[in-house]
């Protein structure tokens, strides 16, 4: 049964990721990339840097880490805390839908539904004996070369010519730059790969936790780069985001190791060429 699920889950899911970007090609619609601008990307772009750092990942073998059949077992049960992290996601891109991105809403509900419930939930179950292993492993130096091949590609072809941050004082740049990536790249990535696909790859396997979490982390873009129509941005962020989130979920089953996640996120938000570019 795990088996046949997972297989079904992970055809569906990386079918409407590809799916998507074989809409965007066939129409030659660009995809939005931000929600500071209206400016879009041809829908190639994406997958461009993903296709450079998958191959590298592949071409050096990753040694010592949980790809090599060294990671920790699962508790016996993980679906309760699996089902309750999938309907955190699930609900924060809904709510953000409904209720709209501004702020204070999009921070409340970002440390409510991806940090608070999770925390309280873990906490409960450390209380009543469950404690979740540590996913993490020895990566060494093996992600490098991947993430070097990700980024260069991914710089290459970025947009240097705006700055999000021109004209504001430096330590208020830092203070932004750190909060930023505290509640963005930090918070996104400890749940959406190292909670959430963790939990569901022992439930569903690999294949399936990597396109349900880049599903679920793609979709609440939504309220941030959409249009109003629904289905047009949910191929838009699918055919970007869910490209990307493949990605980081396999750079995470692979290396089992935050760095290189947090590392490639936090260049998305902070593009370290735009400061450059406006003498920053």
């Amino acid at each position: 049964m795990k088996a046949w699920a997972g297989r079904t889950v992970a055809v569906l899911g990386i079918g409407a990721i590809a799916g998507s970007s074989l809409v965007a090609a066939t129409t030659g619609r660009g995809l939005r990339y931000t929600a500071d601008s209206p400016d879009t990307i041809p829908w190639w772009q994406p997958w461009a840097p993903v296709v450079a750092g998958l191959l590298v990942a592949l071409a050096v073998r990753a040694r010592g880490t949980a790809a090599d059949g060294t990671g920790t077992a699962a508790p016996s049960n993980p679906r309760p805390q699996a089902r309750i992290l999938l309907a955190c996601g699930v609900g924060f891109a809904a709510a953000l839908i409904v209720l709209g991105p501004e702020e204070p809403k999009y921070t409340a509900l970002k440390l409510g539904l991806l940090l608070a419930v999770p925390a309280a939930v873990f906490a409960l179950d450390r209380r009543w004996g469950r404690r979740w292993p540590d996913p993490t492993a020895r990566a060494g130096w093996t992600p490098v070369p991947a993430v070097i091949a990700y980024l260069a590609v991914y710089l290459a072809l970025s947009d240097r010519s705006e700055n999000f941050l021109a004209g504001v004082p430096l330590l208020d740049a830092a203070l932004l730059l750190l909060v930023g990536f505290a509640i963005n790249a930090l918070l996104e990535e400890v749940f959406y790969r190292r909670w959430l696909l963790t939990r569901w790859h022992a439930v569903l396997g690999p294949w399936a936790a990597v396109a349900l979490s880049a599903l679920v982390w793609a979709s609440w873009h939504v309220a941030i780069q959409g249009s109003g129509d629904l289905p047009l941005d949910a191929m838009n962020v699918l055919a970007n985001q869910g490209v990307s989130g493949l990605f980081l979920g396999f750079l995470w089953l692979r290396y089992r190791v935050m760095w290189p996640l947090l590392v490639i996120h936090g260049i998305w938000n902070a593009n370290p060429l735009q400061f450059l570019a406006s003498g920053s």
